[in-house]
């Protein structure tokens, strides 16, 4: 990036790169309350909320979002797959016209363990470098290719724009580069994840939108005006405000009938006080561990497996590691997945965020508790600030 910059020839360029390489040299002053680096006052623009971001990289996107030059000059950078998932969806809901869904087909390569891994699971896994299995697209929306297509001219990390759509081919405008400007067709093709735990086919278009994308797949891409996202999660947007006192001695707040007593009165806490599991049980009443994924997804070893590989790629705390890394992990460690596992499939598989910790109906608890029990039968209650049901 200093490289570029250094090559515009311009004094103010001049000054951004000396800011660039005190940053990278740790000659840059922090704050004392929290060690992050103090940016100087002419580095950047800062806003106080994505709202404002995003009107300040796609300032009237809807008199401007058909203007290839103007679209491909602005993007949105951000850590988290999450949040560039957040902000493509937001920004892609003001754009006119409909919103056509393209769900992806996906099986496991061993047709052997196909009854293992349910069709809902693997439509479930949102994977690095992997389009999602409900791609939701809009005529005029940047897109960016994940594979290789046709090197030089469709490469990965290509940003195109949607032209026309049909089911199973897009026809797309090249935004940038050598090829700008010309009009290509994307088919859906069969891709498999090189960070998955199981052998998976995802049959899908290999794109992603582009609105936002992570820092690191926008490297080597060139834009005039870009945003970084520095957003902090806050309170679940699901999340409920509860009356629990005077819970912990009777069963009358439960009504689907499989609640049992808890070990105090922000655990008592029944399904059907959550409005957003009625999208999982089509508005059904009855307790969400009926459901027929529940005990597939929520409490199957080799499903949790899965789930388990992946937590031990992703967490940096050594200690959590090792516990998951164990040949025969304890219950203990099988009752973590299984929390893990439940608040992502209720929260449509979207990451809560690190130290995001929320409240477990007392069905689903009980559940799981049965399923991995503690030897000595003694549990350790819910311990969070937010207290805060899922």
């Amino acid at each position: 990036m200093n490289m570029r910059v250094q090559l515009q020839n311009d004094p103010t360029a001049q000054v951004f790169s000396k800011q660039l390489l005190d940053i990278g040299n740790g000659e840059i002053e922090l704050h004392q309350n929290t060690q992050y680096i103090k940016l100087p006052d002419i580095f950047c623009t800062v806003v106080e909320t994505r709202n404002e971001l995003i009107e300040s990289v796609f300032p009237d996107i809807l008199n401007y979002y058909l203007d290839h030059n103007w679209l491909c000059n602005h993007a949105i950078l951000a850590a988290r797959n999450v949040d560039v998932n957040e902000i493509n969806f937001h920004i892609q809901q003001i754009l006119p016209g409909d919103l056509v869904s393209f769900k992806s087909i996906d099986t496991v390569i061993d047709e052997n363990k196909t009854v293992n891994f349910p069709t809902e699971f693997l439509n479930s896994l949102d994977l690095p470098g992997m389009p999602p299995h409900n791609l939701q697209l809009k005529i005029g929306s940047p897109i960016i290719l994940l594979r290789n297509l046709n090197p030089p001219q469709l490469c990965n990390g290509t940003r195109l724009v949607i032209k026309k759509m049909t089911e199973n081919i897009l026809e797309a405008t090249i935004l940038s580069g050598k090829f700008k400007g010309d009009i290509v067709l994307l088919p859906r093709i069969p891709l498999m994840a090189s960070e998955s735990p199981i052998p998976f086919k995802r049959l899908q278009f290999p794109i992603c939108l582009a609105f936002a994308m992570t820092i690191n797949k926008s490297q080597g891409q060139t834009m005039s005006i870009c945003g970084i996202d520095r957003y902090l999660q806050e309170d679940n947007d699901n999340s409920v405000v509860v009356n629990y006192e005077g819970r912990l001695n009777n069963l009358n707040w439960c009504s689907c009938g499989y609640c049992k007593g808890m070990l105090s009165d922000i655990e008592c806490l029944c399904c059907n006080e959550l409005p957003n599991l009625e999208k999982i049980r089509n508005q059904e009443r009855k307790c969400i561990t009926l459901h027929q994924s529940f005990s597939k997804l929520i409490l199957d070893k080799e499903i949790l497996n899965i789930t388990r590989h992946n937590l031990i790629l992703k967490t940096k705390n050594r200690i959590n590691k090792k516990k998951l890394g164990q040949h025969h992990p304890e219950n203990k460690t099988w009752r973590f997945i299984c929390y893990k596992q439940y608040t992502s499939w209720v929260n449509s598989w979207i990451a809560m965020g690190r130290g995001n910790r929320v409240v477990l109906p007392a069905c689903v608890e009980q559940k799981i508790r049965e399923e991995y029990p503690e030897p000595n039968g003694i549990y350790v209650g819910f311990k969070n600030s937010k207290n805060l049901p899922a």
